[in-house]
């Protein structure tokens, strides 16, 4: 989706296999969900990681959702828990 500013908002749900570069130039332990990424110019190289944010910023070209996955994560237990539940009656 292309904004009026030029910017592309595109949303990424964080996975293990995500390339994501230059990680180590930002402050770990910020408590941050996002991690505000931008394109690299040539194709097929990792993302470029540029700042950790707690909200959505107004404008990005790249936002990894470093929190999807964990609540994924956590709906699949539940289900597996109440199919538990319902097999064990």
């Amino acid at each position: 989706m292309e904004t009026q500013a030029g910017w592309s908002k595109t949303v990424v749900i964080y996975s293990p296999t995500l390339k994501v570069s230059n990680l180590e130039m930002l402050p770990p332990g910020t408590g941050a969900r996002y991690l505000e990424c931008i394109r690299p110019h040539i194709a097929g190289l990792p993302l470029i990681a540029k700042a950790w944010r707690r909200t959505v910023p107004e404008n990005f070209d790249v936002l990894v959702d470093m929190n999807a996955r964990s609540i994924s994560a956590t709906v699949e237990e539940a289900i597996a828990e109440v199919c538990t539940i319902r097999s064990a009656r």
